[in-house]
């Protein structure tokens, strides 16, 4: 297969043309490699659930700066690599917290303590990034094996892949002092983790043949009886990374060596039972060392990073057939992470992907599958270079990208950058609750809109003054306030928003008995919605268009 190349030199100017759909959200605020869902925030010690809701906290100077990079700070190692992010409420308010993982290697270069850090970064505002807090994992020393390759971050919970020392439960009761608690070790490296928000931890491990995945009961963890289910994965592999849980699925990178990585869906429907379902190898003279993950549809986007002469970048798999993916198309990318353990990241928004490389962030169209194209590029701040590249998580309109340093002298941390706005395709009902959407402009009444929430949409996140329906303008309380208020419209568990628009013939103006929604999330991410809708004649004519003729 011949791979397109991407230019690396390519920026951003203006918009890309694009058509999102609500599925991977522009609104994506937790970890990459596991689908959105309610968040868990900490309320003076106790857990409460935000309904998925996010805050744009970017200070107005911060939120006026053009999109690029606007911030970075330092690791305690300069090897970060692991990345989550979480809000927590406190008595000064809603503060934000990027936790980074240091790999903790740089002993072996002479210049480190091989000793891995959990970071703690203030990103309270994303354009002044500040170490805020760290934890060491205690044990000093060549071949120490402290290194935190991965970490999933849930309420007030870090759920750690701490190599040698397999899984670590960190308290985040205090965010900026994460306390290390409870840990137990199955494998030879754990790799890879992701918790499912209610009960179940996934660890990949390596160097673990025939039982390279493991799954946790963290109501009992540490205890014997915690690890519920070891899963072998196809015939000849030895580790398992990558994890990426979506529902009942589990994918992950199953490979016996570097040099013959897999694609592997794996059925958890029953978490104590985990199945096979379907595989396919990815070629790394061909592709790349496979990384990181993430699924939307009916495709995985895999990133692949280069070792040696190897090229990388991402691979698209169709996996409408579960039981038989297939690789359908691939685009290179010059600079692709150089990784080995430590696996390139990818986060979606909208029909964009993001892909840290050795030069920065890298964003791909990829509103044809098969037809990937690169849509802009941002560079790291020149301390962190040369890199290896990092992971990535998108919140609020700001992707947080880590970067690990590729030389003794580079230094290594969380870079920020503000994104590009981007149009949110969202839904929206006309009178809900009647059965037809038939309105009557004779400027004495309102128009009733349900926006519906989704488990990509926290309509928290709508900026109601922005909002316009087919010239109609939301209608005004007497505190110039917008006469929005959040209910539950329909069936599903998602908050809604009601807007009443003014009744107003003259600045009406649906097309083809079709009304358009057109409004801001509070990102500046641009949202539209249509529904259907009919007119009832004003007294005395038979029409809209009669009345105006």
């Amino acid at each position: 297969m011949t791979i397109p190349t991407l230019d690396s030199n390519a920026s951003i100017n203006g918009k890309a043309a694009r058509s999102t759909q609500p599925l991977h959200s522009a609104l994506s605020n937790i970890k990459s490699r596991k689908r959105p869902g309610a968040i868990s925030i900490k309320v003076f010690g106790i857990l409460a659930s935000s309904l998925g809701a996010s805050i744009a906290w970017a200070d107005a100077a911060c939120n006026a700066l053009p999109d690029g990079l606007v911030g970075f700070a330092y690791s305690v190692e300069d090897e970060a690599h692991a990345l989550d992010l979480q809000e927590f409420v406190t008595s000064e308010g809603t503060k934000h917290y990027a936790f980074v993982g240091d790999i903790g290697t740089r002993l072996t270069s002479g210049s480190g303590n091989d000793e891995g850090v959990l970071n703690v970064f203030d990103v309270t505002n994303p354009c002044n990034p500040a170490l805020a807090g760290f934890s060491r994992t205690g044990t000093v020393g060549m071949g120490a094996y402290e290194e935190l390759p991965d970490l999933d971050v849930y309420g007030d919970t870090a759920y750690v892949a701490n190599d040698a020392h397999g899984l670590v439960v960190y308290d985040l009761s205090d965010p900026l002092n994460p306390v290390r608690g409870a840990i137990r070790s199955d494998g030879t490296y754990a790799m890879s983790v992701v918790y499912d928000g209610e009960r179940y931890a996934y660890v990949g491990y390596s160097y673990t043949e025939s039982a390279e995945l493991k799954v946790y009961d963290m109501t009992t963890f540490p205890a014997p009886e915690s690890m519920v289910a070891s899963y072998n994965t196809v015939s000849g592999n030895r580790h398992a990374t990558s994890l990426y849980l979506d529902g009942d699925r589990l994918y992950l990178r199953a490979l016996n060596g570097a040099t013959t990585p897999g694609f592997e869906i794996v059925d958890v429907a029953d978490p104590t039972t985990p199945t096979f379902v379907g595989y396919v190898q990815i070629p790394v003279e061909t592709y790349g060392t496979m990384g990181e993950l993430v699924i939307l549809e009916d495709y995985a986007y895999v990133t692949t990073g280069k070792q040696g002469s190897d090229t990388g970048g991402i691979v698209v798999i169709d996996i409408s057939d579960e039981s038989s993916p297939v690789i359908v198309g691939a685009t290179a990318i010059p600079d692709a992470s150089t990784m080995n353990w430590e696996n390139p990241g990818i986060a979606l928004r909208g029909n964009v992907a993001y892909i840290p490389a050795e030069s920065g962030l890298y964003m791909l169209d990829i509103s044809d599958p098969l037809n990937i194209i690169q849509a802009g590029h941002y560079p790291y701040p020149p301390e962190f270079l040369p890199s290896k590249g990092g992971q990535i998580v998108i919140k609020d309109g700001f992707a947080y990208v880590t970067s690990l340093w590729n030389s003794p002298t580079a230094k290594g941390g969380l870079a920020v950058y503000k994104l590009f706005p981007q149009r949110f395709d969202i839904s929206m009902d006309i009178k809900p609750g009647s059965d037809s959407n038939c309105v009557n402009m004779n400027g004495n009444g309102v128009v009733p809109v349900a926006i519906m929430g989704t488990e990509d949409l926290d309509v928290a996140m709508i900026n109601p003054l922005s909002l316009s329906l087919s010239g109609l303008q939301v209608r005004m309380r007497g505190n110039n306030s917008a006469q929005c208020n959040f209910v539950y419209s329909n069936e599903d568990p998602y908050l809604d928003l009601m807007c009443h628009f003014e009744d107003d013939a003259d600045n009406w103006a649906p097309v083809e008995g079709v009304a358009t929604l057109t409004g801001e999330l509070e990102d500046g991410t641009d949202i539209m919605a249509a529904d259907l809708v009919c007119e009832v004649p004003t007294r005395g004519t038979t029409s809209r268009q009669q009345k105006r003729k």
